[in-house]
């Protein structure tokens, strides 16, 4: 929250306060807070603002974990794109094909395979990035927002086969955006 304006304390243990909104200038949260013991209750009544419960090292890193390995495996499903531009192998809803943007522009079958390369240089982003957060780099989260970007433009590259990746990257930004607002929240 931002700068709390009331601070009334109700005598059922409630209170309401007006916190101004520290995302969007102008506007104001109406808030109601129970209070489970002192009144100074995480600084809430001496206008410092209010600090998340700390999350737990196990717990930190079980995350952390999960999410390197989502990158990871998000990463890998690129390389179907290899598979399908060098016509290696079928693959059900990735068929062989020679052409960009919704088949209105055709680039052959070399192109395809220059595309091919493309989306292996984004696996390689995703795998960087999944690694740099395994081992708690502080450029972990860069690296992704690098290879979400540039899979965003493959994905446009080569829609509507690559609908739910472009989802999915689009989702990865989001959320780094977010967390990493004020620096790395889980690396």
């Amino acid at each position: 929250m931002g700068e709390i304006r009331d601070r009334t304390v109700s005598d059922s243990g409630y209170r309401l306060f007006l916190a101004k909104s520290p995302f969007v200038p102008g506007f104001s949260v109406l808030g109601v807070v129970l209070f489970t013991g002192s009144l100074e209750w995480k600084g809430l009544l001496n206008g410092q603002r209010p600090q998340p419960e700390p999350i737990k090292k196990d717990t930190r890193k079980m995350i952390q974990l999960i999410a390197a390995v989502f990158l990871v495996l998000h990463g890998l499903a690129h390389l179907l794109w290899l598979i399908s531009g060098w016509d290696l192998a079928e693959i059900d809803g990735l068929p062989h094909r020679t052409t960009l943007f919704s088949g209105r522009i055709d680039i052959g079958a070399n192109g395809m395979r220059l595309l091919g390369i493309l989306w292996s240089i984004g696996a390689a982003g995703f795998l960087i990035a999944g690694l740099g957060l395994m081992f708690s780099t502080a450029w972990w989260w860069q690296a992704a927002i690098i290879a979400a970007l540039y899979s965003l433009l493959l994905c446009v590259i080569s829609w509507p086969e690559s609908r739910w990746g472009a989802l999915i990257n689009l989702a990865v930004i989001a959320l780094l955006l977010v967390e990493n607002s004020g620096g790395p929240a889980i690396g």
